[in-house]
């Protein structure tokens, strides 16, 4: 599990939002996505686009991708940098078994 990712001079990482996390917000919970951009030394946040604690950041395509493994499958998100608001693209992705597995 990678939980943090650099794109593009921006650090992404995960972080835990909420009364006992690492961002103290009496108004909300779970988990957020941390971006620090290396150039203007700036954070920024985003939701996070599952709160499963098992994403996997990458950089997909220039672009951060969050992956979510289930038996056989895995789905991933994958921010949009092309709106203003954040959005997020969902591709499925399915494993075939290997032929000499039974």
């Amino acid at each position: 599990m990678t939980t943090r990712v650099c794109i593009n001079g921006k650090v992404y990482f995960r972080a835990s939002v909420g009364r006992y996390g690492n961002i103290p917000n009496p108004n909300s919970s779970g988990n957020v996505l941390l971006i620090f951009d290396v150039r203007s030394e700036r954070f920024e946040h985003v939701q996070i686009p599952n709160q499963s604690r098992d994403l996997t950041l990458v950089n997909y395509q220039g672009r951060l991708g969050c992956i979510d493994y289930n038996d056989g499958s895995a789905k991933m998100w994958i921010m949009d940098n092309q709106t203003e608001k954040q959005e997020w693209l969902t591709k499925n992705i399915f494993f075939m078994s290997h032929p000499h597995e039974s």
